[in-house]
């Protein structure tokens, strides 16, 4: 039995309904599909002028058609991509997301972002506009957010949150 491997710099990775994998490459801000066997397919360039020097893709997302991908660096901020690398919109600023690493989308596009120094969760429409923010001050003491380093939404739109105590919490919304 053989496995393969992918090795890029980060492994932060959406995947599509066909089950291609799309991992963000952060030394060229681009996107790497592979399929299901991680045969390469293609490489995508993303094009957008604020992609700067310092400035990398860092965690990708996919809803419908397009890539959400967030970018770090001296300007965290979330776009929009269509599947050729066009920027569609930019949907959230640095001034909207703070101190986050993470995101993700849910069944209905909002982006959901964890922020990590911040302890709280942000949700916000596919158009940047703020619905929510979770605090610890809404939170039971067992659902108190420490550090989130991970977050994903499920089918009934509860958000699952990893912490950096090695920690998951489910928080239904």
């Amino acid at each position: 039995k053989t496995t393969k491997s992918v090795v890029t710099e980060k492994l932060i990775y959406g995947m599509d309904f066909s089950y291609n994998i799309y991992v963000c490459e952060c030394s060229n801000n681009s996107v790497s599909v592979f399929d299901t066997n991680l045969n390469f397919l293609k490489r995508i360039p993303l094009k957008s002028p604020h992609i700067t020097s310092g400035t990398h893709s860092h965690s990708i997302r996919l809803y419908e058609d397009n890539m959400y991908v967030m970018f770090d660096g001296s300007n965290y901020h979330i776009q929009v991509f269509s599947q050729e690398g066009q920027l569609i919109r930019s949907v959230i600023s640095r001034s909207d997301i703070g101190d986050s690493f993470f995101f993700s989308l849910d069944r209905i596009g909002n982006v959901i972002i964890a922020d990590y120094y911040g302890n709280q969760i942000k949700i916000s429409s596919n158009t940047g506009n703020l619905i929510h923010t979770i605090s610890n001050d809404e939170l039971t003491k067992d659902q108190k957010l420490s550090y989130p380093t991970g977050i994903s939404v499920d089918k009934q739109n509860n958000i699952v949150v990893a912490h950096r105590n090695k920690k998951c919490n489910l928080i239904a919304f």
